[in-house]
C-alpha cells in the first residue's frame, strides 16, 4: 500500500473534484504556491490546510460526493498515514500474508516499534502452527529492534519466546541460555511476569537435562513468588513438575502425595489438567508395580482427554503401554503406540514422536518382527524429513538410516543400501 504525500493528495483531490490551481488562490494564495506544494517544495501551514478542506468539501457538495477527510488530513505526511493505518491494523486478527503486508509498510517507511510487534505477533502464529525455527527467525528479528532502542522488559520478554521455540525442537542448553537472559533482565527490571515465566522454564529445561535438584529449586522460587488467588493454575503446573521431578529421582512415594494434593481441590481443576494430573498419577503407580492403580488412573486420564483435551490424548495413549508391556500383554501396546505415534505426528508433538518411536522400536526388536521394524523405521525417515533440518532429527535421522543400511545388507540387498546412504547423504548436505 502506498500512501501520498502533501503534495499528491492536493493534486488527487483537485483531479476527483475537477478543480484547477487558479480556482485555489480564492483562499489567498497564489497560483505558483499550489504548484510549488504539490510538487513537494513548500510546506502547508495548519490554517492553509483548513481552508484548503474547506474548499475541497464545498466542492464536493456541490457535485454531490461525500468527502470523509478531517483538518488535519492534508498535514499528516506518509509516514504519518502509514503509522495510523498500522496501528488500527495491528490489533485485528491477522493472517500471516496480512502481517507481511504490515511489516512492509513499516520497513518502508521506518515504523520500527510497530514493526517488532509485528515479527512478534507473525512469531506467535507460527509458534501455534508448530513453526517452532521460523517462529525463531521473527522472534529474533523482534530482539534486533528492542536491543537498538534498549527496551530491557521487550527483551526479557522476547528471550522466553526464543527459548520457547530452541525448548520445542529439543535444543535444551540453546534454550536455557535464553531463559536465563529473561530471568536475568527480570530482576535488574523487576517485571514479575517475565521473573515467574523465565524460572518455570528453567525448572522445565532442568527436568529435561536430569538437573532435578537443579530443578526442584527453581520451582520453590517459582511458587514463593506466586501469590495463591491470583495464579492458583500456576501454582499447580509447578506442583505437577515438581511432582514429575520426584518421579525422576525415583522418589514415587513423594510423587503419588503430591498428586493426592493436588487432587483435593479437583473442583476447582480444568479438565485438561486433570487429564494431566490422572496420567502422570498412573506412571508414578505403574513404578510402584501396581498395575490395577496405574491402569485405573490411565483409563481416567484417557476418558478424560477423549472429550476435553484431544491433542494430548496421544500421549496417555503412549505411556499407557507401559502397563501392557509390563504385563508382556504386546499385541495391545503396539496397538497403543501406533495411535499415539500416528497422533503425535498430527499434533507435531516431537518429543512424544520419538518416545513412541523408541518405544515401537524395542518391542519389534525384542519381538525379532523385521517387517514392522523396516516399516516403522522409513515412516520415521519420511516424517524426519518433512520436518524442519535441525541438529537434533538430523543426528536421529542419521541413525535410522544407518539401521537400515545394515538391514539392506543383511538381506543383501546391496542395491536398496547403497540408495539408502546416498538419500542420507543429501539429507546431511542439505
Amino acid at each position: 500500500m502506498e500512501f501520498l504525500t502533501i503534495g499528491e493528495k492536493i493534486k488527487n483531490l483537485r483531479k476527483i473534484l475537477g478543480i484547477r490551481q487558479e480556482e485555489l488562490t480564492t483562499i489567498g494564495v497564489s497560483r505558483n504556491f499550489i504548484s510549488m506544494v504539490e510538487n513537494n517544495k513548500r510546506k502547508l501551514s495548519l490554517k492553509t490546510s483548513e481552508l484548503l478542506i474547506k474548499t475541497f468539501k464545498l466542492k464536493s457538495k456541490e457535485i454531490g460526493m461525500n468527502l470523509d477527510i478531517d483538518k488535519k488530513y492534508l498535514l499528516k505526511s506518509p509516514q504519518d498515514e502509514a503509522m495510523e493505518y498500522c496501528i488500527e491494523k495491528i490489533n485485528d486478527d491477522l493472517l500471516i500474508e496480512e502481517i507481511d503486508s504490515l511489516i512492509d509498510i513499516c520497513n518502508r517507511y521506518n515504523l520500527f516499534d510497530i514493526l517488532s510487534t509485528l515479527y512478534v505477533k507473525k512469531g506467535n502464529i507460527l509458534y501455534s502452527s508448530s513453526k517452532y525455527s521460523e517462529a525463531f527467525t521473527h522472534y529474533y528479528d523482534a530482539l534486533v529492534i528492542y536491543n537498538s532502542i534498549n527496551s530491557l522488559e521487550d527483551k526479557a520478554f522476547i528471550y522466553n519466546k526464543l527459548g520457547r521455540c530452541r525448548l520445542q525442537t529439543l535444543e535444551y542448553f540453546e534454550s536455557m541460555s535464553f531463559f536465563t537472559k529473561a530471568y536475568n533482565l527480570s530482576l535488574i527490571g523487576n517485571y514479575k511476569l517475565v521473573k515467574k515465566n523465565s524460572l518455570y522454564n528453567i525448572s522445565l529445561v532442568y527436568k529435561k537435562l536430569n538437573k532435578i535438584d537443579d530443578a526442584l529449586e527453581h520451582i520453590n522460587k517459582y511458587i514463593n513468588i506466586c501469590d495463591y488467588d491470583i495464579d492458583f493454575f500456576d501454582i499447580i503446573d509447578a506442583r505437577i513438575l515438581e511432582a514429575n521431578c520426584y518421579s525422576s529421582k525415583n522418589e514415587y512415594n513423594i510423587t503419588i502425595q503430591i498428586y493426592k494434593e493436588i487432587l483435593n481441590k479437583k473442583n476447582q481443576l480444568k479438565n485438561s489438567m486433570l487429564g494431566n494430573i490422572y496420567n502422570n498419577l498412573a506412571l508414578a503407580y505403574l513404578e510402584v508395580n501396581d498395575c490395577e492403580n496405574s491402569l485405573f488412573y490411565f483409563n481416567k486420564s484417557q476418558e478424560l482427554r477423549e472429550v476435553s483435551d484431544k491433542s494430548k490424548l496421544h500421549r496417555t495413549l503412549i505411556y499407557k503401554a507401559n502397563v501392557f508391556i509390563r504385563n508382556k500383554i504386546f499385541n495391545e501396546a503396539t496397538n497403543l503406540l501406533t495411535k499415539g505415534f500416528d497422533m503425535s505426528v498430527v499434533y507435531k508433538d516431537l518429543e512424544y514422536t520419538i518416545l513412541s518411536f523408541n518405544m515401537l522400536e524395542k518391542i519389534y526388536i525384542d519381538l525379532c518382527d523385521n517387517k514392522r521394524l523396516i516399516n516403522l523405521y522409513e515412516e520415521m525417515l519420511e516424517i524426519l524429513g518433512s520436518r524442519e533440518n535441525i541438529q537434533s532429527l538430523l543426528l536421529i535421522y542419521t541413525k535410522i538410516s544407518n539401521k537400515l543400511a545394515l538391514i539392506n545388507i543383511e538381506n543383501n540387498d546391496i542395491e536398496k543400501c547403497k540408495n539408502r546412504l546416498q538419500t542420507l547423504n543429501k539429507q546431511i548436505n542439505m
